[in-house]
């Protein structure tokens, strides 16, 4: 059984754990940072940040305790008792348990810790074999998993996604959701993106880009505060938000009629997203407008030379946006004008 340096004053106190001395010229290593924990189903994930190249070369692996609580009742000293229940080889570990400058270390749920509360934590070993300060502890309530959400849907909206799933296993409403996003191809993510998590059976998810596609997946809980014991993944879902909203409607339409051409002037619109302007054309009274040209912003002007002497001719405009299909707005007001030809 082996305690952190942090753990060495219980010694003193004549607990009877046995760890190795660290010698007084000795500094220990520093507890790691961003220590968590997630039970996910059936996997048992602990996770922590990743030093730098410096300090990581001091360090020959980390170890992961245990301790039961309850245990302290039944000792002599009823201060801490740590196992060691599993150790990670920085220099060996797998791509996939470093991602994102965290090491992530994923074991089988047993189902004999169900009803049980741990207390876990992580420990540096140095290379000359002595240990380093432990990391903060974090304590899980195992439980049952509930089932996962069923029957979960993505809608694409403007920068965000509304996702909704069914809750028949949730009569009660006593269930809480996780949701868990990633950009399509990429790893899966360590955490969900809400804070706290959701009640009901929806929740929007904005701030994206429109465009680029998301998978989801959501996950329940009973768990009242982290860390959650979540059940497995629901179905994965692939959305990708689009804009579907047009652009305001184009004000202020003027002709200028000239010597063999129309020009047309207007006033700008605001959006952020304005990639330009279309422009209509219609013949006489009972003709079909048709797109006779278009304009990027900033221009808000058009110059129509392909005109016939004595022809009467209608325009209009509208505004589109950046979107991958350019949402188009409601046609601007008409201009009447009697063509002049050179």
């Amino acid at each position: 059984m082996l305690l952190s340096a942090g753990c060495l004053l219980l010694l003193a106190a004549g607990c009877g754990v046995k760890t190795p001395v660290v010698p007084p010229d000795a500094r220990p290593l520093e507890a790691v940072s961003g220590f968590d924990a997630f039970v996910r189903g059936g996997e048992f994930l602990l996770t922590w940040e990743a030093p730098d190249d410096k300090a990581r070369a001091d360090i020959a692996a980390y170890k992961i305790f245990r301790e039961d609580p309850a245990a302290r009742l039944h000792n002599e000293c009823r201060c801490p008792e740590f196992e060691e229940i599993a150790a990670l080889d920085p220099g060996t570990a797998a791509a996939a348990s470093v991602q994102a400058n965290r090491f992530t270390l994923r074991t089988a749920v047993d189902p004999e810790w169900t009803g049980k509360t741990y207390r876990y934590v992580v420990v540096p070993i140095g290379t000359a074999g002595y240990a380093g300060h432990e990391s903060r502890a974090v304590t899980i309530r195992w439980m049952d998993p509930p089932a996962p959400p069923r029957a979960v849907t993505a809608d694409g909206q403007d920068r965000a996604v509304q996702l909704r799933w069914r809750e028949d296993d949730d009569p009660a409403g006593r269930l809480r959701y996780n949701i868990y996003r990633q950009v399509e191809g990429t790893a899966d993510p360590l955490y969900p993106v809400n804070r706290q998590p959701v009640t009901g059976s929806e929740s929007l998810d904005r701030g994206l880009q429109n465009g680029v596609s998301y998978v989801y997946t959501v996950r329940s809980t009973r768990s009242v505060r982290a860390p959650w014991v979540e059940s497995e993944a629901s179905g994965a879902v692939l959305v990708k938000p689009l804009d579907r909203i047009p652009p305001a409607t184009p004000r202020g339409l003027e002709a200028i009629q000239g010597q063999g051409f129309v020009r047309l002037v207007w006033e700008e619109n605001r959006e952020e997203d304005l990639r330009g302007y279309r422009i209509y054309r219609r013949e006489g009274a009972r003709g079909t407008p048709v797109v006779i040209g278009e304009v990027q912003q900033p221009l808000t002007l058009f110059t129509d030379a392909k005109i016939r002497d004595g022809v009467v001719y209608h325009y209009h405009i509208t505004a589109l946006d950046t979107a991958p299909a350019p949402n188009e707005s409601a046609p601007s007001g008409t201009v009447r004008v009697i063509a002049h030809g050179r």
